[in-house]
């Protein structure tokens, strides 16, 4: 029963609010609304173990020519979407799934499907036909191995090739494009930055043409995956889509891309818009492109403000194809380490006195000395304590580099966010990387639970610096010599110190803000989400009145009304010392939160008297 006293109290403390953050809300109007965290998804091939389609076949490796079950040097002749046009007799053409990714994918019923004349099959280790029909087969798959299964097309008819293999996998929740656990890893995010989907890095696309679509075979080639179901994805999260355009795209490709985004993203959506990844990074392609094309095109002196330049045209494109400032997020990146790159990147973006960006980011990557490290391994004196000391003394180093770039974004009036972030354990290629002993030393650091701790501490240190979405480097991805860039390992690793960590951050978060889906508001879904978690002992009492409190309001505002909040809560009468005195317009804004909270108040007395899920 609701103590009358205590929801008095909680109503009037919500009007002292709502007036406070109205009134700080005043000096920043045109502030972009931006969710609190995003991810980013990796790339998508045979190897990988995050899964987050139920049609495999996409995975699939570029097709081998096989001869009596041996490679052939006899080459394929393949058409525009990557399937053989034909094979000569006794050629087999295979494409590997699940190789190398550690055995992780579903035990049971694989369905194989295609179109054309020809004869398909799946093989492998522990996999057995239970049916067949023309153009379908049923498997039966016992159990995992490293190796993996296969996809072979044994024969083709060149008047009727075989195209549109799908191979559905029978994950549990598993009746969409995408499997339903993979889903569930990203819902508490409110954008996502398919950088590795898009396959951006060292792109040799330039035209529309050549981009990846819904008909190719293989989406781990160096199209990526079709625009297409980057957008699905996010319509089914509810969350916005970030976008990078390869560095090679001419026009014409831009101007087709954002009318696919304007024709299929949720109109309640936003595309986020980012030239490239990382033009200042000297060892991508992009950054050649930058400095032997793009220069001396627009006759600027460097990379940054090339890359600026470029990219202000990118979103000029964007904007009149989309006509709605509302749905387009223009990102321009920077080098958290160097916040020169920043500053002339914004530079180069602004074109006529106008500034074309509406957030700047950076990546707050923390490591240590690797070569220090590789030589302590090899004389075995390496101390964990002191390793793990190091990586949080490098946060608040790299925390002093985002000061630096949140000033260059505060001179310009633009939040800051990050692209990409988290820890950056990885050998160098060479001695470091082959030393097998010394890989596995950084990814047991990355395992270890002073690993989450660091991940928490490094989200305080980012807010606390005034930073806004944090985006992760990746979801989900296998840890090898090449780095353990994922929160998880595999989709099934919901134990992951990372994970579990930055899970229990953002819930903490939500419980803070009211904010229970992240997504940078507080309104009727929230409240909705809340009541869910009610009678499971989710959420409570106080979970409803820090909603209510926060009912309305965006996350733009979430800093200072933190900050009202906690000055309140130490002393209320400093908190309403603190209140300047309201004009009608803020009253009228205040009222009306305090109606919202009645109804809300309503509704949820009327939910706890029928036990119901809906109202």
């Amino acid at each position: 029963m609701f103590n009358a006293t205590r929801t008095f109290a909680a109503r009037n403390s919500a009007l002292i609010l709502c007036i406070a953050v109205e009134s700080l809300a005043h000096h920043a109007a045109n502030a972009i609304e931006l969710p609190t965290a995003g991810t980013n998804v990796v790339g998508y091939g045979y190897f990988g173990t995050a899964l987050p389609f139920t049609d495999v076949a996409h995975m699939g490796g570029r097709w081998f020519s096989y001869e009596s079950n041996q490679l052939s040097n006899r080459a394929l002749q393949l058409n525009a979407n990557g399937y053989p046009t034909a094979l000569a007799p006794g050629q087999v053409a295979r494409s590997l799934i699940y190789t190398h990714n550690g055995g992780i994918y579903p035990t049971g019923h694989y369905t194989l499907k295609w179109q054309g004349n020809g004869k398909v099959q799946l093989s492998g280790q522990d996999v057995t036909m239970v049916s067949s029909a023309p153009g379908q087969i049923t498997y039966q798959v016992a159990k995992t191995n490293f190796n993996g299964m296969t996809v072979d097309i044994v024969t083709t008819d060149p008047n009727n090739p075989v195209r549109d293999i799908s191979v559905r996998a029978p994950f549990p929740d598993g009746g969409g494009t995408f499997n339903g656990k993979y889903k569930s890893d990203l819902d508490k995010y409110g954008v996502i930055r398919y950088m590795g989907w898009n396959a951006v890095n060292n792109s040799k696309i330039s035209t529309w043409n050549e981009r990846a679509t819904p008909a190719d075979f293989h989406w781990g080639s160096l199209a990526g995956v079709p625009y297409e179901f980057q957008i699905r994805l996010s319509n089914e999260l509810k969350q916005d889509l970030w976008l990078t355009v390869p560095h090679l795209a001419d026009d014409g490709y831009v101007r087709n891309l954002a009318d696919l985004v304007r024709q299929q993203l949720s109109p309640d959506l936003r595309v986020w818009v980012e030239y490239s990844n990382e033009v200042w990074n000297g060892g991508y392609e992009q950054w050649h492109y930058a400095n032997n094309v793009l220069m001396p095109r627009y006759g600027v002196p460097n990379v940054a403000q090339a890359y600026g330049r470029r990219s202000a045209e990118i979103f000029d494109i964007f904007s009149r194809r989309i006509n709605d400032a509302d749905r387009l997020v223009r990102v321009i990146a920077g080098q958290n380490a160097n916040s020169y790159v920043l500053e002339h990147s914004l530079l180069g973006a602004t074109v006529g006195g106008d500034l074309k960006a509406d957030v700047v980011a950076v990546a707050p990557y923390f490591s240590v000395d690797i070569d220090k490290l590789y030589q302590q391994h090899l004389n075995g004196s390496v101390n964990l304590e002191d390793v793990f000391q190091q990586l949080r003394n490098d946060i608040d180093v790299i925390t002093g580099w985002v000061a630096k770039n949140k000033a260059v974004a505060d001179a310009h009036g633009l939040p800051l966010v990050s692209y990409e972030g988290g820890q950056h354990l990885v050998a160098r290629p060479g001695e470091q990387h082959n030393n097998d002993s010394f890989v596995n030393l950084l990814i047991e650091l990355n395992r270890d639970e002073r690993m989450g701790d660091l991940y928490k501490y490094l989200l305080d240190s980012w807010y606390a610096a005034g930073g806004k979405t944090f985006v992760f480097v990746g979801e989900t991805t296998w840890p090898n010599k090449w780095g353990s860039w994922g929160l998880k390992e595999n989709y099934l690793d919901d134990n992951a110190v990372k994970f579990r960590a930055v899970q229990e951050y953002l819930q903490n978060l939500q419980k803070k803000l009211g904010d229970f889906n992240l997504n940078g508001s507080v309104d009727g879904v929230d409240l909705n989400i809340m009541l869910s978690g009610w009678e499971t002992g989710r959420y409570d009492f106080i979970d409803f009145i820090v909603l209510l409190n926060n009912f309305g309001k965006s996350s733009k505002n979430i800093s200072s009304y933190l900050a009202v909040a906690n000055t309140a809560a130490a002393s209320p009468g400093l908190a309403n010392a603190a209140v300047p005195e309201p004009p009608s317009i803020i009253l009228l804004v205040g009222a009306t939160c305090i109606g919202l909270m009645d109804v809300c108040t309503l509704r949820i007395l009327t939910r706890l008297r029928t036990r119901q899920r809906t109202f």
